[in-house]
């Protein structure tokens, strides 16, 4: 999905049917970084693109958990791609604060975890620091053709320059110094949790 859907953000009941079916079907509601907003288009058209198509995921994670959607369905999965992972200490923070302000419980060191949410990482994240804050089993590798075009397959256009580029970013990750066995698993077998019977959904 996108972040935002034309004049509704994704925590909008209108989107609640949506969420009940995809838990229905085991399959994950993934925001991508985008958003379906003409206004949004209109604003930051001559951007480079962060504030238009990043910068919604992020917002998206925030109020979806400021509003508790995912604790209204318990079954769904919810993943946040392609904008890399190093915004989740800054959201979950700025939401702490926020929710010890109005006097709210704050929903504890597990949030992503609890909340059934996942982020993807890239290459270039810190992911030492990011585990602190996801934890081991809530980071994921996602590599596929429209990751390849957007992060630098040279053309986009051939599945085996597609392959050799998931196999060059995949190996360069595992052989990252900070790479914990956690971050093995994350480019391997944490890449399919997304999805009912091991897919990415």
């Amino acid at each position: 999905m996108r972040a935002v859907e034309g004049d509704r953000r994704l925590s909008d009941p209108y989107f609640y049917p949506l969420y009940r079916e995809a838990a229905r079907l085991d399959l994950p509601i993934c925001i991508h970084a985008s958003a379906g907003n003409f206004g949004m288009l209109d604003l930051f058209g001559q951007d480079s693109g962060f504030a238009q198509f990043k910068l919604p995921v992020v917002g998206a994670f925030h109020d979806l958990l400021m509003k508790g959607t995912p604790a209204k369905f318990p079954d769904l999965r919810w993943a946040f791609i392609e904008v890399s992972s190093q915004w989740i200490p800054y959201a979950l923070n700025d939401m702490e604060l926020r929710f010890r302000r109005g006097n709210k419980p704050w929903l504890g060191p597990d949030v992503l975890r609890d909340n059934r949410m996942y982020v993807a990482c890239q290459t270039t994240d810190d992911i030492p620091y990011v585990r602190q804050y996801v934890g081991d089993d809530n980071i994921v590798t996602l590599i596929g053709s429209r990751a390849l075009a957007a992060y630098g397959d040279a053309d986009g256009s051939s599945a085996a320059n597609n392959r050799l580029w998931s196999r060059k970013w995949t190996a360069r990750l595992l052989r990252r110094s900070d790479a914990s066995a956690s971050v093995h698993g994350c480019a391997g077998t944490r890449s399919v949790r997304l999805g009912g019977a091991g897919s990415v959904g």
